[in-house]
């Protein structure tokens, strides 16, 4: 569990940040659906989920870039 709580907290290991928790909740929906979508023989597109899976990832990449720059 340490190791999560270091991967989703800031530098303080104590305050989670938002942003990190978000885009792991991204990649996590990202699997969950791939697996749902071929276990029920459907047919899963990448291609159309990644696309917006990569606009979080880098909606989530420049927010926590200016999160970093904002007065403590």
């Amino acid at each position: 569990m340490t190791f999560f709580k270091n991967l989703f907290t800031e530098p303080n290991n104590e305050t989670w940040c938002l942003v990190k928790v978000l885009i792991g909740m991204g990649a996590v929906t990202f699997l969950w659906l791939s697996f749902i979508h071929v276990f029920n023989n459907h047919a899963f597109d990448p291609q159309s989920f990644g696309v917006g899976f990569g606009a979080l990832l880098a909606g989530g990449g420049g927010a926590a870039m200016m999160k970093k720059d904002t007065p403590k």
